[in-house]
């Protein structure tokens, strides 16, 4: 999912019900460090995983939830 605003867009990844969890990571890494948390986190809360502004967009965060 994107996020547009005026100043650019913000990429994220938005999945599960319940109580919300953030994951955001650090440079240098990318989204994809989150994939094994998102699978345990998703059967019990919403997991919503940022996409840092100063990386390009990977080829399908939706994909990193399901491997």
């Amino acid at each position: 999912m994107k996020l547009e605003l005026k100043s650019g867009n913000i990429s994220y990844l938005d999945q599960g019900k319940g109580p919300a969890v953030l994951l955001i990571h650090a440079f240098p890494l990318n989204n994809t460090m989150w994939a094994s948390q998102i699978r345990a986190l998703t059967g019990r809360f919403r997991v919503i995983v940022v996409h840092a502004v100063l990386f390009k967009m990977n080829s399908g965060i939706r994909s990193i939830a399901s491997r």
